[in-house]
């Protein structure tokens, strides 16, 4: 349940009226628990004020028409409110989920803000820091159960009697009772083991990376590329080596100091000119990456270099692009490390996406 979620509308000078934000929670609940990524596409286009399709917008509107009659499609700041609300509630709710919601709400807010709601972003922030950590903790439950191998023996005894009766019966039910809820204990365990085997694994091959300052893509040390043309070649790299979503919580850190073994001086760059200066290679991989993904605006780098592809100039592709992601052609300079984390999270939006999809 989102906590002071009436203050939500108060931010945004919305009145509901008694009892609806309890009808507002109890709908964003219920739908949490069953969107899909492509649901969840359509939540950020809402809660950022993108372009939405009608049957979209209609569709995540009828889920509070159903018990508010009075609601309307036609309510567009409180549905951007809505929208970020659910996204809040599946990235705290919904484990399947959850990591894809995080990680497209952050890709999009690189050069968008909220329509409304800010807080939901703000908490969103704060739950992909807490899932990072989550991953690298041990998260045993307390449900150890001590097995006594004498069941077993009881098993065999009862089955080989000759006469059974209603005693026997009970007995075996209650000693196979016993034996499911130890093996559903120990199935836990061993998948809590393998994933945390996995997160070590992960961990292993990023510091490996990382004190190697090698590239693998272009098969060279990162100190013989500018920093221009290997930021965003960093975050690629990076990123493949993730499917622990949505990844561990050091990785600003990994990023930085491997962009910074690049050659170069470290400065505010274009956005145009990142763009256009990227590696011929790493272009190829991110366009073959993204050709499936269902809502490429809220991937602001990848969807930029996906429109400069075979451009002539910056003139060709650039005001189309800020058309279609609603900006103005002014985006901000930003470090080379910005871009990188950036292109990370892109990166890793679009490898939880493939693995939704499978």
């Amino acid at each position: 349940m989102i906590k002071n979620f009436n203050e939500w509308y108060i931010d945004v000078n919305l009145a509901p009226q008694e009892g609806q934000i309890e009808k507002r929670l109890e709908c964003i609940a219920d739908y949490a628990k069953s969107v899909d990524a492509n649901d969840i596409c359509n939540l950020v286009n809402l809660y950022y004020g993108l372009t939405t399709d009608k049957e979209d917008l209609e569709s995540f509107a009828s889920v509070f028409i159903e018990k508010d009659p009075s609601f309307s499609s036609r309510y567009t700041k409180e549905l951007s409110l809505l929208a970020g609300a659910t996204l809040l509630e599946i990235s705290t709710e919904n484990i399947d989920y959850s990591s894809f919601a995080e990680l497209l709400t952050l890709t999009t807010s690189f050069y968008k803000k909220p329509s409304s709601a800010l807080r939901a972003l703000e908490q969103i922030i704060k739950r992909f820091n807490i899932d990072r950590i989550a991953i690298r903790e041990k998260n045993f439950t307390d449900d150890t159960l001590d097995f006594d191998k004498a069941n077993l023996k009881t098993v065999a005894t009862t089955i080989n009697k000759p006469s059974w009766d209603a005693t026997s019966a009970q007995n075996l039910i209650h000693v196979l009772g016993e034996c499911v809820d130890y093996l559903d204990v120990l199935c836990n365990r061993l998948n809590t083991m393998q994933k945390m085997q996995s997160a070590y694994e992960e961990d292993s091959q990023l510091l490996w990376w990382m004190m190697s300052d090698w590239s693998t893509t272009l098969n060279q040390p990162f100190k013989e590329i500018e920093k221009i043309n290997g930021c965003l070649l960093v975050a690629y790299e990076a990123a493949c080596f993730v499917s622990n979503y949505p990844g561990p919580y050091a990785m600003e850190g990994v990023i930085r100091k491997v962009v910074n073994a690049c050659k170069g001086r470290t400065q505010n760059i274009e956005f145009t000119k990142l763009i256009t200066e990227i590696n011929p290679t790493l272009k190829k991989m991110i366009a073959s990456k993204a050709k499936l993904f269902p809502s490429i605006e809220q991937l602001p780098i990848t969807y930029a270099i996906l429109c400069a592809d075979n451009a002539a100039d910056i003139t060709e592709w650039y005001p189309k692009y800020c058309r279609t992601v609603s900006v103005d052609e002014n985006i901000e300079k930003n470090t080379c490390e910005k871009y990188a984390w950036q292109m990370y999270l892109e990166c890793l939006a679009l490898s939880c996406f493939e693995t939704l999809s499978k």
